[in-house]
């Protein structure tokens, strides 16, 4: 509870309540929110953990012929994150900025490996506004922007592919359209070869390329 809170439960003075936690040491923290977990996934991010030490270790270039890819949401009415927004001032500006209740964004998709960088491709819809990334939209993407991009590798018959387990991926279409253009040679969500693990972390390459350059 708030000092505030306390002192009024509990009716003494608030500067005893701050000696309190000053003589403690106890300081506020912020309660985070993290994913939740079913009780099989920590064994499943384990198995899949050892699945690539297992393959790098009988290949060690394995991970040469990997491209991974991912999308980000960038917001494109200007605003913050108030988590990470601090103003340094002498005084309280008591200032504040207004926020769209359902503000418009742009998802970017692109895929990282060691060819270089392909991408970005941005998620357009009729007239260049933005539109939400499901099934359709995004197994053409692969289809039209993606496997251009690379079906002239001279290594095309060993290339890997990466995507993480979103809804949009893992619809039968592309599934389908992943095991005749990569057969046995896409990583995901019920891959043949490395299966995504369920709700996880989703920490690859394509994350750092992100954070690194947008």
């Amino acid at each position: 509870m708030s000092q505030r809170r306390a002192r009024n439960e509990l009716e003494i003075s608030q500067p005893s309540i701050h000696r309190i936690l000053k003589d403690h040491q106890w300081h506020p923290y912020k309660l985070q929110m993290v994913q939740q977990l079913l009780p099989h996934d920590p064994q499943s991010r384990v198995n899949f953990a050892r699945n690539q030490l297992n393959l790098l270790a009988a290949e060690p270039e394995f991970f040469h012929r990997i491209d991974w890819s991912d999308e980000a949401h960038f917001h494109l009415d200007g605003g913050v994150n108030r988590q990470d927004f601090r103003y340094w001032s002498a005084e309280n500006p008591h200032f504040h900025t207004s926020k769209a209740l359902n503000p418009p964004r742009l998802t970017v998709w692109a895929a990282l490996g060691s060819s270089g960088v392909i991408g970005p491709f941005f998620f357009r819809g009729i007239n260049g506004q933005t539109v939400n990334v499901n099934g359709q939209n995004y197994l053409a993407m692969l289809q039209q922007f993606y496997w251009p991009a690379i079906q002239n590798r001279p290594n095309i018959g060993v290339q890997i592919f990466q995507q993480d387990g979103a809804p949009p991926h893992w619809t039968l279409a592309v599934r389908a359209w992943l095991d005749a253009t990569f057969p046995n040679r896409w990583i995901g969500r019920d891959s043949p070869i490395m299966a995504w693990p369920p709700r996880s972390p989703d920490l690859t390459p394509m994350d750092y390329f992100f954070w690194g350059v947008y």
